[in-house]
């Protein structure tokens, strides 16, 4: 709501009209960032980050000033649902093992590695050095809201599911990864 609030504030200075529409797009992906971090399912969570990145992504090839951008784009949007992918996996898992939310002490380790896996995606962790684009009209405005609701989304996940602390077959994993970083 803070970045919501920025960029509402800010839009005055920039030059050139605003329009509504512009507004209700950045309210409506607001709405949708802020249900993504209120689901409790891994399906529900899917769904949203699906919508979340075909958003971004759209903004992102109609603003494409050429084809390299739009190959970040797609690029990006790949990256994206590798990790949608592997959250679909722990749910997949979870539901063998009889647990339908994220917050399921029954849930197998085997499913919160692959939720820690496709929100480290999300993060951009995964793959190092990813980016998006440096084009600077999609860099003001919604495309601030394009950049950083998806990983504060992941992040609220991360912290309601390790919320009690990582669990054991995890914990190698995460001082790899705190090496590698």
């Amino acid at each position: 709501l803070t970045l919501l609030l920025a960029i509402l504030l800010t839009s005055v200075a920039r030059p050139g009209p605003g329009s509504a529409g512009l507004r209700a797009v950045i309210l409506g992906y607001t709405s949708l960032g802020l249900l993504t971090m209120w689901s409790g399912t891994f399906l529900t969570l899917v769904v949203l980050w699906v919508m979340l990145d075909l958003g971004a992504f759209v903004y992102v090839i109609r603003l494409a000033p050429d084809a390299a951008t739009a190959r970040q784009g797609v690029r990006h949007l790949g990256v994206e649902a590798l990790g949608e992918m592997l959250v679909v996996g722990a749910a997949v898992v979870g539901a063998s093992a009889g647990a339908v939310a994220m917050g399921d002490e029954s849930l197998p380790d085997a499913a919160v590695f692959l939720l820690a896996g496709g929100v480290l995606l999300r993060l951009g962790l995964l793959p190092l050095q990813f980016s998006w684009t440096s084009h600077a009209q999609i860099r003001r405005g919604l495309g601030t809201m394009l950049r950083l609701v998806p990983p504060a989304t992941g992040l609220v996940v991360l912290s309601r599911q390790f919320g009690d602390g990582v669990p054991e077959p995890l914990r190698l994993w995460r001082v790899v990864a705190g090496g590698l970083g």
